[in-house]
């Protein structure tokens, strides 16, 4: 078939910026259609007659195979052009609600992260200055209540940011990223959760040391199920940031998941190693404190990356639902 004779597959405003990702950076490969006795796609062998789509192509709004169908037609189940389903494995031709899901989950977790550094910074504080002279075990269990809100706004958030997308078949790429986002999430849900109580119990218990071992290892299945969410949610916003297509969005992502294992790897291992030479070379000292900063600020860095890929994530699924009208409409 020539170029000429083939449906235009990006209808998008050339002037939008996602029509400018999506023609610089790398994304989904285009699906690909023919006319019928053109079984080898080459130039010139297609007879006259209707462009349809080959292979069992699912519609991007709905998941409805579109295989047989005319390329200028519609989904027979949702009515979305056949043509936007061809572009590839693009967000911008995903369900409108399913952008909407995405965002908002996206929308959630920032704020999650933004109100989380407000009360540790800001109002923890402050409470614990004005309400020192009668603090007790109810304030603490006030603030593990907070706590465990903030991180189930968190949770929430991300459960949202996993939700499948109704145009992709099972198995489809990055569906075992979004499956091990969503387990990681129902996992920590239920550490949090845990924890919490445990934490609440050990408070007000009448043996202290029996329940102090309790509430240290519910802290530590609590810290390994972050963790593992952590990873699992960075690494699915790298699969979401190929179908924006936003490289820097996946660059930043890539950034954030390495600055741990660099600290882990490299400033713990220092800070260790100084510290054991310190207490045989005195002078060894300064350099643990020296190597134990730079950790502190590494974190800091991190951070800050972090919040720069929520925000990212954020910004761009914005942009992507502000551009699938001109995408369906045009």
């Amino acid at each position: 078939m020539s170029d000429n004779q083939r449906p235009s597959l990006t209808p998008i405003d050339p002037t939008h910026p996602i029509h400018s990702a999506m023609a610089s950076e790398p994304g989904p490969e285009p699906l690909t259609a023919s006319r019928p006795g053109d079984p080898d796609g080459s130039p010139g062998a297609c007879p006259s007659g209707p462009v349809r789509v080959e292979g069992d192509v699912p519609c991007r709004r709905c998941g409805y195979s579109l295989l047989g169908l005319e390329c200028d037609g519609v989904c027979p189940e949702c009515g979305a052009p056949v043509r936007v389903s061809l572009m590839g494995d693009y967000l911008a031709a995903a369900d409108p609600d399913h952008i909407s899901r995405l965002l908002r989950g996206a929308m959630m977790v920032e704020l999650s992260v933004y109100l989380g550094v407000l009360t540790w910074c800001v109002a923890s504080p402050i409470a614990i200055a004005v309400m020192a002279p009668v603090w007790s075990s109810w304030w603490t269990a006030a603030g593990g209540l907070v706590n465990l809100g903030l991180a189930w706004l968190g949770l929430l958030g991300w459960w949202l940011v996993g939700t499948r997308d109704p145009g992709m078949f099972a198995g489809g790429k990055g569906e075992s990223a979004r499956t091990a986002l969503r387990v990681c999430v129902v996992v920590s849900a239920a550490t949090s959760v845990l924890g919490a109580g445990v934490s609440a119990i050990g408070l007000f218990a009448a043996t202290p040391t029996t329940a102090g071992t309790v509430v240290r290892a519910s802290t530590a299945a609590g810290a390994m199920a972050t963790v593992a969410l952590f990873f699992a949610s960075v690494g699915y916003v790298r699969v979401l940031a190929t179908r924006i297509p936003s490289s820097s969005l996946a660059a930043t992502a890539r950034t954030t998941m390495r600055l741990p294992l660099w600290i882990l790897g490299i400033g713990t291992p220092a800070m260790i190693g100084t510290g054991v030479l310190g207490v045989s070379v005195p002078p060894m000292w300064l350099v643990t404190i020296l190597a134990a900063t730079g950790v502190m600020i590494a974190g800091i860095v991190w951070f800050v990356w972090y919040c720069a890929m929520v925000s990212g994530l954020r910004d761009r699924l914005e942009t992507v639902r502000a551009v699938m009208p001109e995408l369906v409409l045009d």
